[in-house]
C-alpha cells in the first residue's frame, strides 16, 4: 500500500531554507552562480522533504497518543475546549479557541510539522490573542515564547518606556481591564489613568 505524500509546511520550508543559508555563509563566499544555487537548494530540500514525510508517518502511525506532538495537541484542545481544566480561565475562557480543521490530528502535524526540537512548543504567534490556527502558530522555544507574551509588549506612560504591566503597577490599576481597553482601541495613557467602572469587564490574564 503506498503511503500519501504530505505536503512539505511553510514552517519546514522557512527552516530548510535559513539552514542552507547558514550553510552558505559559513562556508564563506560561494562560488556557484544564482541558477546552480537554486538548484542545490532544491536538491537539500527534497531531502529535508523526505525526512519530515517519515516523521510524520511515524507521528501519524502506532503509537502516536505516545509522542510529545500528540501530547501538545491535545493540551491545545483541552485548555480551549475543557472548562474542567486548569488553564481554561486562561485560554477558552478568553475565547481562544482550536479551529475546525485542527480538531483533527492529522491535520495539525500536516499543517505544523514535528517541533524541531525537544526545546520547542507550541506557540500562538503573530496574534498571542488569537486561535490555534495555520498561520497563527509555531514551534518556539521558551525564550522566543517569553518575547511575545502580552505583559512584554512595551508602552509609553509618563514619559518613559515600560512594559504594560509595569505601568498598570506604577498606576496601581488592574492589568487586565487595560489590556481589554487597549485591545478595544483606547489610547494607552488614557486606558490606565481612566478610573474603571464597576460593571467594566476585568478578564483573566494569561
Amino acid at each position: 500500500m503506498s503511503v500519501r505524500r504530505l505536503p512539505l509546511s511553510s514552517v519546514e520550508r522557512e527552516q530548510a531554507l535559513y539552514n542552507f543559508y547558514s550553510a552558505e555563509r559559513r562556508a564563506g563566499a560561494c562560488p556557484l552562480t544564482a541558477t546552480e544555487r537554486m538548484l542545490e537548494f532544491s536538491k537539500r530540500l527534497d531531502g529535508v522533504q523526505e525526512q519530515m514525510q517519515q516523521e510524520r508517518r511515524n507521528l501519524l502511525g502506532v503509537g502516536r497518543s505516545r509522542t510529545p506532538e500528540y501530547a501538545i495537541w491535545n493540551s491545545m484542545r483541552e485548555r480551549c475546549g475543557n472548562p474542567k481544566h486548569k488553564s481554561f480561565a486562561d485560554y477558552g475562557g478568553r475565547g481562544i479557541q482550536v479551529c475546525e480543521r485542527w480538531h483533527s490530528f492529522e491535520n495539525f502535524i500536516t499543517d505544523m510539522g514535528p517541533r524541531p526540537s525537544e526545546q520547542h512548543s507550541l506557540d500562538r504567534y503573530p496574534n498571542n490573542d488569537g486561535n490555534y490556527e495555520p498561520g497563527n502558530c509555531r514551534w518556539a522555544t521558551s525564550s522566543e515564547q517569553f518575547n511575545n507574551r502580552r505583559s512584554c509588549r512595551v508602552v509609553t506612560y509618563r514619559h518613559a518606556q515600560m512594559t504594560l504591566k509595569e505601568a498598570c503597577d506604577l498606576a496601581g490599576t488592574n492589568y487586565n481591564t487595560v489590556h481589554h481597553r487597549i485591545q478595544s482601541g483606547w489610547e494607552v495613557t488614557a486606558a490606565i489613568d481612566t478610573p474603571i467602572r464597576k460593571k467594566e469587564p476585568n478578564h483573566a490574564s494569561r
